[in-house]
């Protein structure tokens, strides 16, 4: 039988902290490694906890904050200097996708040096791929609380936000990554197996009660602001055998 396993590489909020390293979420499936975000740190992680980033096949962005990007350069150069050969794909917000070839080259990050091949795919809501597993973008509204900035300075943010619906051996992960609400997202849970569910803006009381009715779901929470906040939500959901407050390192197995 595969072998799937998802690991928490980062599970610290936007705001930094000495405890965790912020978003990353790794996805392992026969011999493919798939990423869900970079936030700082997660590079770092990676080696810390022994795996290979020359065996990365593919990133997924959820949204352009730093504690969900900041990395991405930092990981493309490790790739180079560590000889990665083989190609990897980066799927990025469609608003971000030129932004991000032009910051990495002004970084000295320039793909055309390198014996890999980087290929980024802007994407919209929607199936992004279906190998070596199915994950399909479901936007949200995190950052349009950043609308009337946009327009009155003429910025060109798309402000494109998204959760991540991923199918892999038969289960089905929905990594939440930042929502405006826990409504928003609670449409898309049908025949969700493990919810991993980033809490920095979300109604916790409603959480809860979600959780309670659906004993069956398993339910990560990450997204932290620190050890003492940890400490709070397992106190709140003490009792709810379902639910999980996330730790870097922390492995789940898939099936």
């Amino acid at each position: 039988m595969a072998r799937s396993s998802l690991t928490i590489h980062g599970s610290a909020s936007g705001m930094p902290n000495g405890g965790r390293v912020c978003s990353g979420y790794l996805i392992e499936h026969h011999d493919a490694l798939t990423l869900l975000d970079c936030g700082s740190g997660v590079a770092a992680s990676f080696l810390r906890k022994g795996f290979d980033l020359r065996r990365l096949d593919c990133v997924v962005i959820s949204h352009t904050h730093p504690d969900h990007v900041s990395d991405l350069p930092l990981l493309i150069q490790y790739l180079h200097l560590a000889g990665k050969s083989s190609p990897i794909d980066f799927y990025l917000p469609r608003e971000f996708e030129t932004i991000f070839e032009q910051m990495i080259r002004a970084m000295y990050v320039i793909p055309e040096r390198y014996a890999f091949d980087l290929r980024v795919h802007g994407y919209e809501p929607g199936v992004l791929c279906e190998q070596p597993f199915a994950i399909e973008a479901i936007g949200n509204s995190h950052l349009k609380s950043y609308e009337s900035d946009v327009r009155r300075l003429g910025l060109p943010n798309r402000m494109q936000s998204f959760s991540l619906r991923v199918t892999v051996g038969g289960v089905t992960i929905v990594y939440s990554g930042d929502v405006a609400s826990f409504g928003e997202l609670k449409p898309h849970l049908d025949e969700c197996h493990l919810l991993l569910l980033e809490t920095s803006h979300v109604d916790i009381a409603e959480v809860k009660e979600y959780a309670a009715g659906y004993p069956g779901m398993r339910i990560v929470l990450t997204h932290l602001t620190g050890e003492d906040a940890a400490s709070r939500l397992g106190r709140e959901f003490e009792g709810l055998r379902n639910v999980q407050i996330a730790e870097d390192g922390m492995r789940v197995e898939l099936g």
